[in-house]
């Protein structure tokens, strides 16, 4: 059991993560969810309140609140949109790059390279999260970040070993642009990232329907 000082933001995002290993449907309880957290019911129904604001838990009469679905729409338009958040994020930072940004850009790239599965997922996130940071734009980073929460279930349930290889070397590509000062050509790289990204999500989506 945690303890009572657990605000709804830190229990938020601990049910985030828990959610990734929860399939579309699963009730979230609340009085278990209370004894998990060691919070009262007000901060669990703030929570899950939030969680359906954000898309992530629908809360159904006189069933309660469940882990919520994504659609094939809903996927479409999360990459849509990080791939123009992302990009206009890559070119405003690329002109003040500075050589510890592109080192810390760099080792990431590497730890992708020896990783898979999950591992390889949490360091994917890592990049693309710090690149986006770079920005300074507050509204954007935050909305980039939950929409890469929307989508992180799904990286646990499909295999995407076949695509590492290409992803690693876009990565690899876009930070070559920015060191380059590409700025226009390293947001247009980013675009077909997340497209390609898209593509084989929506590939693995439909093999398992």
């Amino acid at each position: 059991m945690k303890n009572g000082s657990l605000d709804f933001r830190q229990i938020v995002a601990e049910l985030k993560a828990e959610m990734t290993v929860l399939k579309p449907g699963h009730r979230l309880v609340e009085m278990p969810l209370c004894e998990h957290f060691g919070v009262k019911r007000d901060k669990i129904r703030r929570a899950l309140r939030q969680l359906e604001h954000e898309g992530f838990v629908r809360i159904i009469p006189n069933v309660g609140a469940v882990v919520a679905d994504l659609s094939q729409k809903d996927i479409e338009q999360t990459y849509d949109l990080l791939g123009v958040l992302e990009g206009l994020a890559a070119r405003v930072v690329t002109p003040s790059i500075t050589k510890e940004n592109l080192e810390h850009m760099h080792g990431i790239l590497k730890k992708m390279q020896s990783s898979d599965g999950a591992v390889f997922f949490d360091w994917n996130r890592e990049f693309h999260s710090f690149l986006t940071s770079l920005c300074e734009n507050e509204r954007l980073i935050k909305l980039a970040d939950n929409l890469r929460d929307h989508v992180r279930n799904f990286y646990f349930k499909f295999s995407y070993h076949p695509y590492r290889k290409k992803a690693n070397d876009e990565h690899l590509k876009i930070v070559e642009l920015i060191e380059c000062m590409y700025s226009e050509k390293v947001e247009q790289l980013i675009r077909i990232h997340y497209l390609n990204s898209k593509k084989l999500l929506l590939k693995q989506v439909n093999k398992s329907l």
